[in-house]
């Protein structure tokens, strides 16, 4: 499971920060916290 709390204060503040330019990674980043965190909930879900 691709998921900790490090990585989404990590991508949280690079948003804050982010120029135009990285903002393409930026969103990446996000929608693959966004996905581990619907895995995340799924497994719980089944314990």
């Amino acid at each position: 499971l691709n998921f900790s709390f490090q990585k989404v204060g990590k991508t949280r503040s690079r948003v804050d920060t982010c120029s135009l330019e990285e903002l393409p990674a930026v969103t990446h980043a996000y929608l693959e916290l966004l996905e581990a965190m619907v895995e995340l909930k799924r497994v719980i879900g089944e314990i």
